[in-house]
């Protein structure tokens, strides 16, 4: 990888190559990723019915129609939950868990929301992002204690987020930046509650900072403000607590990068913020952006995705937009060029939802089908080999273990 990150994300991913193995190998950029194809549709047949999906540094989870949880990818930390820590190039049911509702990956943990609203965690827990009171890595799930009635998770980095049924927000794990949101900097070991957030309808989790997307259209962020990610000047404090996004409102979905956010809005317009360094902001120039503005060049607009250094959305038209980083190809356009501005993808037209990984993508269509772009050093991408792509293929057929 040959970018060069603000240091809060290049030390986080220095940290997983070294313990991960993740810097060189087969897969890199610029030595399996094939040529271009002629830009059709992705090749192959998808075949596993997806109804939720997350992809971060090196790994994917995959929620089915009928609840059972899947994993692939990277594995050194246990990360997929089978037990081992051995990467798998191809989705591997985890029985175990029964039926879920909700997954999300983290840099290189996982957590699952089952049906009975319990939240289960597996894989590095150095920062407690397991929540199980430790910083014993879990190559097995664990339930996370003291959690009931949640809906849905979401990671990145190395903190964890809930939003339980009854609107509430529960944060565990890393909180140097306050990204835990309860006034402090001292670590979550255990889940707690975000105070001074109620109705609330969705969270989305960046590198080291939290947004919270509230019943009445407002937009909540709190943690490490670096690079504008905070929605204020460069320079500004981190924020502790929660505290609203001026100059949102009618805000309808959230997303958050690394060190970029998106929202939203009702009447299908996007707004962006944060570090634009690598045009991940989809504005045409770089430079980070202390306000949020428009997104201009997408149309209406359903739903968004913001991957670590670049952004994608749907349109109601069924289109998908992509821009910023594509150095491994991840924007799924059959080049590695980095788009400053939004393009179309026409290999991933008709999707419905997307999980953007650190440099590979998962696409869902409406059948259920899932397909994958990009790097592929730890079978990431789910296809059965460790080759790079630059169009999409199917992520491979599944049948349980």
């Amino acid at each position: 990888m040959n970018k060069q990150f603000p240091m809060s994300r290049r030390t986080l991913v220095m940290a997983a190559c070294l313990a991960l193995a993740a810097c060189g190998g087969g897969g890199g950029d610029d030595t399996t990723v094939p040529p271009a194809g002629d830009g059709g549709p992705p090749v192959g047949g998808g075949t596993l019915q997806v109804s939720d999906v997350s992809a971060q540094l090196q790994h994917a989870v995959a929620l089915r129609s009928d609840g059972a949880v899947f994993t692939w990818g990277g594995n050194a930390q246990g990360q997929l939950g089978d037990g081992s820590t051995t990467d798998r190039p191809m989705p591997l049911q985890l029985s175990g868990l029964g039926a879920a509702q909700s997954v999300a990956a983290g840099s290189a943990h996982t957590l699952v929301v089952k049906t009975d609203g319990s939240v289960w965690a597996f894989g590095a827990n150095d920062r407690y992002q397991l929540g199980d009171g430790s910083i014993a890595t879990r190559t097995s799930p664990v339930q996370v204690p003291g959690l009931g009635g949640i809906q849905k998770v979401r990671t990145r980095g190395a903190f964890s987020l809930a939003l339980g049924d009854d609107g509430s927000v529960h944060a565990w794990g890393d909180n140097r930046f306050g990204q835990i949101g309860n006034g402090s900097t001292t670590p979550a070991a255990t889940p707690v509650q975000v105070p001074g957030l109620s109705a609330v309808k969705d969270v989305a989790a960046g590198d080291q900072y939290a947004l919270a997307l509230r019943q009445d259209g407002s937009v909540w962020i709190w943690g490490q403000s670096l690079m504008s990610e905070l929605g204020g000047a460069p320079s500004a404090a981190d924020h502790h607590v929660p505290t609203p996004v001026a100059g949102l409102d009618n805000i309808v979905a959230i997303a958050a990068g690394d060190l970029h956010a998106m929202a939203l809005r009702s009447d299908g317009t996007v707004w962006v913020w944060g570090n634009n360094e690598y045009h991940q902001l989809g504005l045409g120039a770089v430079g980070s952006q202390a306000v949020p503005v428009a997104l201009p060049g997408v149309g209406a607009v359903t739903a968004i995705f913001a991957g670590s250094i670049n952004g994608m959305t749907l349109g109601s038209d069924g289109s998908v937009h992509a821009w910023g980083d594509n150095d491994s190809g991840k924007l799924g356009d059959g080049s590695n060029v980095e788009r400053g501005a939004p393009v179309a993808i026409p290999a991933l037209s008709g999707a419905r939802l997307l999980g953007l990984g650190f440099s590979f993508s998962i696409a869902v269509r409406a059948d259920g089908s899932a397909w994958s772009v990009g790097e592929n050093n730890h079978g990431q991408l789910g296809d059965g080999s460790t080759t790079g792509r630059l169009q999409p293929v199917a992520v491979s057929q599944v049948t349980g273990n």
